[in-house]
């Protein structure tokens, strides 16, 4: 048995440094699961083939220090060493099976941590502010001061000229403004009598005027994000149904997370690894062992997606929010700013300390992921 290759899978496998700092509490405790798995299967095999090389150095000094040994004892030698080679290479492809399994396990899990972040950051999308909700902080007609205004200057402009906005242009907050103004001018608007109203609404005039389109592109914007986060949850869901193909589990994981049916995966598991340890063609048996591992590739394909992903949605919400604390008139106006404008302010630094830690991108460089998931390839 070549020693060297062993000790340099055993070290592959054993990589200390198996978390990231500051990682998410899930895969941290994942990686420590597996750590400690990989662990006690390396000892195991470990102890095994020391036994084995103790006995084999045993012979093979009986055979140089003994000349007197008869042919018959150096035949019964030979078969002994024989047979401790294949013991040898029986337990080396038996460590390549189990971690092929352990590797396609802890793979599957980190699907499902996956799988739940993105429905949580679907959850999180849906239950952003609605547009009619969004329009609300921008538009003048829904704050009471405003409309009695707008209404007085109509009312008097109507017995002038006999003119009034339908209620579509009104509903238009840009038009509504420009109409206000426009009657103040053909009032006559007196300075003296009316600038208490006006100091009523003037706040409201300069957000909805200043803040239009800013709040309409954090909409719209966030509504960009969601559709991503729906493509990622097709994307995963695609990766869950060929990564369990391999091994003859049908169910799409939308039914297996509502059935709680983990349990029935991995008995289909363990019934494919039953039939890869009992193949004997090596043909067979290898294109067993690439089945269940070809998908590891995908999984880490669909991380860097997710990475960039999580990435660009954490930029996106620091833009909103430098949008939002942009306002310089927010010190002069905090009276009369609208709730809403403070929650949406509240709701996008929220959101981004999730991006940051609920939501936060998976590490595979420097983490013991990567070694996981690919290890032992590197020394078949």
């Amino acid at each position: 048995m070549n020693k060297i290759k062993f000790l340099l899978l055993c070290l592959f496998l054993s990589m200390s440094s198996m978390v990231h700092s500051n990682p998410d509490y899930n895969l941290e405790e994942l990686f420590k699961v597996i750590q400690k798995e990989l662990d006690v299967l390396i000892a195991d095999s470990k102890d095994q083939l020391d036994f084995l090389s103790r006995q084999t150095k045993e012979i093979e000094d009986k055979l140089i220090s003994n000349p007197a040994i008869t042919n018959e004892e150096k035949l019964n030698y030979l078969i002994q060493l024989l047979e401790n080679e294949k013991k040898e290479k029986r337990i080396l492809n038996q460590l390549k099976t189990d971690v092929s399994k352990i590797r396609y396990i802890k793979g599957l899990e980190v699907i499902k941590i996956l799988y739940e972040k993105i429905l949580s950051l679907d959850h999180h999308f849906s239950s952003i502010q609605t547009f009619s909700e969004i329009n609300r902080i921008t538009n003048p007609n829904e704050y009471p001061e405003f409309h009695r205004f707008r209404k007085n200057l109509e009312e008097n402009n109507e017995k002038k000229n006999g003119f009034k906005m339908s209620e579509i242009l009104q509903s238009n907050s840009i038009l509504s403004v420009i109409s206000t103004f426009t009657n103040m001018v053909s009032n006559g608007f007196s300075k003296k009598n009316d600038s208490k109203d006006l100091k009523e609404i003037e706040c409201i005039l300069d957000f909805s005027v200043r803040m239009y389109n800013d709040v309409n592109t954090i909409y719209f914007e966030t509504n960009f994000l969601k559709s991503h986060n729906e493509e990622l949850k097709k994307n995963i869901e695609e990766l869950f149904e060929l990564y369990t193909k391999p091994i003859d589990y049908i169910t799409d994981i939308h039914t297996c997370r509502m059935k709680d049916d983990w349990e029935q995966l991995r008995h289909k598991l363990n019934e494919y690894i039953n039939d890869l340890t009992k193949e004997n063609n090596k043909n067979e048996k290898l294109i067993k062992r690439i089945n269940i591992e070809f998908p590891i590739d995908r999984l880490l394909s669909f991380i860097d997606q997710y990475n960039a992903y999580i990435g660009d949605a954490e930029k996106y919400y620091q833009k909103f929010l430098v949008i939002l604390s942009n306002y310089e008139n927010e010190e002069t106006c905090l009276d009369q700013l609208p709730f809403e404008y403070s929650k949406l302010k509240r709701d996008v630094e929220q959101s981004i300390n999730k991006f940051q830690i609920a939501y936060k991108p998976v590490e595979i460089n420097g983490s013991g992921l990567k070694a996981i998931l690919y290890g032992i390839n590197q020394f078949d």
